[in-house]
């Protein structure tokens, strides 16, 4: 219980101090190039996540960075245990990127401001014409090298391994025709989700080959959706 606490009143506290690091951003827009901005959102970011896991005693092996290509068309796609997965993600992966979330986190406090700055998409899922205008843009995003992640199994899966990829979930990257990493997490259900409450102990984050999308078929979209889940779950306990 006292870990919980410690999480969420870091998380609130690093949402408030954030606040000041985003009054710079409108100056670097008017005089700073794009790299300049893009390092300063990534420093900020990275610090807040990297401050949140740590400081509830979570600790982070990252596997395969070897594996993270320079490419700028970049689509994420990682198998989802718990709302640490985005922190966990944020912290370990030396690059902006935005995510999908659900509409009603645009209306948060703070956390809005910072998700906009890196690019996340806020989908209403009841809405499927909204849905399909925010993928035309944010495959336009990926092409313009804003990376993002998106989770397959479209919510929290509460078992050991890989959970059914939920239909459609592939459309951003292969709209995008992005240069897909896939990455596997191990152990953010077991700190936060098993017991309702956070844990302090390991995670392991595994970033896998890059897999490229460009000009492929539905059955070669299929078929390389199912290599991409083969590759998560090979790091996923059996």
């Amino acid at each position: 219980m006292v870990r919980t606490i410690l999480f969420i009143t870091a998380f609130w506290i690093m949402m408030l101090l954030s606040m000041l690091f985003l009054l710079p951003i409108p100056f670097l827009y008017l005089f700073a190039c794009v790299a300049k901005r893009r390092a300063y959102v990534l420093t900020i970011t990275r610090a807040w996540a990297r401050i949140l896991v740590y400081s509830c005693g979570i600790d982070i092996e990252v596997r395969g960075l070897e594996h993270l290509p320079e490419a700028d068309n970049l689509c994420f796609v990682s198998n989802h245990q718990s709302y640490l997965d985005i922190p966990v993600i944020m912290a370990s992966v030396p690059k902006i990127i935005g995510f999908v979330a659900k509409k009603e986190l645009r209306y948060v406090p703070f956390l809005s401001s910072w998700m906009k700055q890196i690019g996340c998409i806020f989908l209403d899922r009841k809405n499927p014409k909204q849905a399909l205008r925010l993928f035309d843009l944010g495959a336009e995003d990926i092409r313009s090298g804003h990376a993002k992640l998106i989770f397959p199994e479209g919510t929290r899966n509460k078992g050991s391994g890989m959970g059914p990829v939920r239909a459609g979930a592939m459309k951003l990257p292969f709209k995008a025709e992005a240069l897909i990493v896939p990455i596997t997490i191990d152990g953010t259900r077991r700190l936060l989700e098993a017991e309702g409450k956070v844990r302090s102990g390991k995670v392991h984050l595994t970033i896998h080959p890059p897999m490229p999308s460009k000009g492929l078929g539905r059955e070669e979209q299929k078929r390389l959706t199912e290599e991409i889940v083969g590759q998560i779950a090979s790091a996923l306990p059996q």
